[in-house]
């Protein structure tokens, strides 16, 4: 087995302030979900014919009071 060679290698110094930072970008989820959602017409089209299904059935029972 080989030696490990210290030139290899340096101390470098902690920073206690600069671990608890954080370096990512701002994420939202409720944004990724959105952008996701309204990126497909497929989805679009579903969420359209749900929306006016339920319109539908809201006036129709309204109107015949079953």
């Amino acid at each position: 087995m080989s030696t490990i060679d210290k030139k290899k290698f340096q101390f470098v110094e902690r920073d206690d302030f600069a671990s608890e930072t954080i370096d990512a970008p701002s994420y939202s989820y409720w944004k990724s979900v959105f952008r996701q959602f309204f990126k497909k017409k497929s989805t679009i089209f579903m969420l359209a014919v749900l929306v006016g299904h339920s319109l539908d059935e809201f006036c129709l029972s309204n109107v015949f009071k079953l």
